[in-house]
């Protein structure tokens, strides 16, 4: 009970964020910046709630697996020996579209981001763990 409070809470401060024009949405994903882990992801904001690793980056733009701040070869280490995992609702940390296993879809999102850092992420916590 205690937690649903929170969540209207929650909805409600952004419901009034949003009333006054403060709320941007650069991805038009539905979630104001501030609070989106992908910034620049424009699915759903689902995938974009899912952060395994509790970094402040969602999954859908966080192939750093490593937490080593580049998305390079350690990471397709990681992505590669996941590849098949499957269960819910624990995300694998490669599971980079949140659907619940880690297989050829998530492959091109991990590729994408090779070479770059993680995000961007508005939340302020972004890139320490545990980033709620």
């Amino acid at each position: 009970m205690k937690l649903e409070r929170v969540h209207v809470v929650l909805l409600l401060a952004l419901f009034a964020v949003a009333g006054l024009g403060l709320a941007t949405d650069t991805d038009m994903d539905g979630t104001p910046d501030v609070l989106d882990p992908c910034m620049l992801d424009p699915t759903s904001p689902f995938p974009n709630f899912c952060d395994s690793d509790m970094d402040g980056y969602g999954n859908a733009c966080d192939a750093d697996m490593k937490q080593d701040g580049t998305v390079g070869v350690p990471d397709f280490a990681v992505f590669s020996s996941a590849f098949g995992e499957t269960g819910l609702p624990g995300f694998s940390e490669a599971d980079m579209n949140c659907d619940g296993t880690v297989g050829i879809p998530d492959f091109p999102i991990y590729a994408e981001q090779f070479g770059g850092p993680p995000g961007p992420s508005g939340l302020a916590c972004a890139g320490t763990i545990p980033c709620p």
